[in-house]
């Protein structure tokens, strides 16, 4: 499984991979990510079929084209996979898919292949208010005034 177009940190390999849409404010622009999962056979090779398992409702990630495939051929990718980050709500979202694969040719039998999941996550925190910044900034001066004195106090 490969990252195309990234929105996010992505993250793992083998079976067990991590995108990461970060910390984000309310503010920001929806974020996306679109993914390409690729048959990593060459020459000769059985094709892949699959189905992924979503997994409990959608919280904050929209998710499209995670439909069940069949016949990737070896050295093919399967593309048109999106996942979406809405940070409308505030909080901390962590959602698993697992993708179920299975290796198949025409001369039988399929073989199950091990469980890949992909965990996906991410937070969104409020915009700070503009008070903050005043705050932060005051208590800035304040030590490096109290710096200022220390530094003369010592030369006096």
């Amino acid at each position: 499984m490969a990252l195309a177009t990234i929105g996010a940190s992505f993250s793992g390999s083998g079976t067990s991979y991590t995108l990461d849409f970060g910390t984000v404010f309310t503010d920001a622009v929806s974020l996306s990510a679109s993914l390409v999962l690729g048959n990593a056979a060459t020459g000769t090779a059985d094709a892949l079929a699959g189905g992924w398992n979503l997994g409990a409702g959608g919280g904050a990630f929209s998710l499209t084209g995670f439909d069940s495939f069949a016949g990737l051929a070896a050295g093919g990718t399967l593309g048109g996979l999106t996942v979406s980050f809405d940070i409308g709500t505030e909080g901390t979202f962590d959602r698993v898919i697992v993708l179920n694969t299975l290796s198949t040719n025409g001369s039988g039998p399929n073989l199950a292949l091990d469980d890949i999941t992909l965990h996906l996550q991410g937070q969104v925190v409020p915009i700070p208010e503009p008070g903050t910044y005043l705050m932060m900034a005051l208590g800035l001066l304040a030590i490096g005034g109290m710096g200022w004195r220390r530094q003369r106090a010592q030369r006096d």
